[in-house]
């Protein structure tokens, strides 16, 4: 699976390696990690769900910052 993240945001290469499992295979990225390619092992008929985080990587105009 391929994930591209928008405008400003990059994955977080650490926490990515915590999603492998007996499922997962795999992950890495491309584009100075703005997309995330997971690799699976297998698909089975049951739903299977992944959350990962990702980082802030510069000042989106038009998004209000935390302060």
């Amino acid at each position: 699976m391929e994930v591209t993240l928008p405008s400003g945001f990059i994955s977080d290469n650490e926490l990515l390696e915590t999603i492998k499992n007996n499922v997962v295979k795999r992950t890495e990225t491309k584009h100075e990690n703005t997309e995330i390619v997971i690799y699976f092992e297998k698909f089975g008929t049951y739903l299977q769900s992944l959350v990962f985080k990702v980082k802030c990587s510069s000042h989106v105009p038009g998004r209000l910052s935390k302060s």
